[in-house]
C-alpha cells in the first residue's frame, strides 16, 4: 500500500457538507457515538485503542477525549490535517500492513472503510490480530459488493455505486471471503452484519434531496442506536471479531 494518491484532492469530498444536512461527510457522529458507548460498555477508561487508517481525525477527537488512543494513517496529508485540529491524540505514518508496535499492545483496534484500499488485506488482517491483546476486539468495516444498491444499480447506465468509482478500492471483497480472511488470521466472528442505504441515488424517477431525506436519516438512526443491522444487504459491511 501506497500513500500515493492519499492528497488533499483525495479527502476534499470528506470535508464536503451536504446541501440538506449540514454536516461534513466524513463527520460521521451518529458512528463515533455508537462505537464510544460500545468501548464504554466493555472497556475501562484506562483501555488502549488503535485505529489504522484515521484519515481526517474525526473519530480521534471523540476516542482520544476519554481513552489511550493512537491514530495510523500511511499518509501525510490526513495525519497533518489531524494533528491540527486534535492535538492531544498521538498519531503516527505507517502502513497497515507493517504496523509499529509490539505485538498486544491494544485491547481494541478500529479499521475503518481501510481494508478496501489494501492490496493484500490478510496481511494487514494479520498485523492487527498481532498487536491485540488477548480478547481484544477489532471493529471493521468495508464495502459490501452484495449490497441491495449494487444490485439496484447494476442494470442501470447512469447510475454506478461509489465503492467502484474510487480507484484507490482495490480489494472488494464478498462477505464470505472477508469472514475467511478474519478466521485465517485467527479471529473469533462476535458479529456481522452491514448498515443501510446511504449511497444515493438509487433511481433517477425519484428526485436525490427526496431519497437523501428519507434514507440518511434512517442510515444515522441505525448507526447511532445499533451499529450495523443483522442483515447483509447494506453499503458496508461491519464486523466485531474477537482475539
Amino acid at each position: 500500500m501506497s500513500e500515493q494518491g492519499y492528497n488533499r484532492e483525495y479527502f476534499s469530498s470528506y470535508e464536503t457538507k451536504g446541501r440538506i444536512f449540514k454536516n461534513a461527510r466524513g463527520r460521521r457522529w451518529h458512528q463515533s457515538a455508537y462505537w464510544m458507548r460500545f468501548l464504554s460498555r466493555h472497556f475501562a477508561p484506562t483501555a488502549s485503542v488503535l485505529e489504522v487508517g484515521c484519515g481526517l481525525g474525526y473519530f480521534s477527537q471523540v476516542v482520544s477525549r476519554k481513552f489511550r488512543y493512537i491514530g495510523t494513517d500511511i499518509a501525510w496529508f490526513p495525519l497533518h490535517t489531524s494533528r491540527s485540529r486534535n492535538e492531544p491524540a498521538d498519531l503516527i505514518q505507517c502502513d497497515a500492513a507493517r504496523l509499529t508496535f509490539r505485538q498486544e499492545s491494544f485491547d481494541v483496534v478500529f479499521a475503518f472503510d481501510l481494508l478496501e484500499h489494501i492490496p493484500q488485506p490478510r496481511l494487514a488482517i494479520s498485523e492487527m490480530y498481532r498487536v491485540l491483546r488477548k480478547n481484544g476486539r477489532l471493529i471493521a468495516t468495508t464495502p459490501n459488493i452484495r449490497s441491495l444498491g449494487n444490485r439496484i444499480k447494476a442494470g442501470s447506465k447512469v447510475l454506478t455505486p461509489s465503492m467502484y468509482t474510487d480507484k484507490t478500492h482495490v480489494s472488494l471483497l464478498s462477505p464470505e471471503e472477508w469472514s475467511g480472511l478474519f478466521l485465517d488470521a485467527g479471529f473469533e466472528i462476535a458479529r456481522a452484519g452491514a448498515d443501510t442505504l446511504w449511497d444515493i441515488p438509487y433511481s433517477t424517477k425519484v428526485p436525490p434531496a427526496l431519497q437523501k431525506m428519507v434514507l440518511i436519516p434512517f442510515n444515522w438512526c441505525v448507526s447511532y442506536l445499533f451499529g450495523s443491522l443483522p442483515w447483509t444487504l447494506g453499503e458496508n459491511l461491519v464486523f466485531i471479531c474477537k482475539k
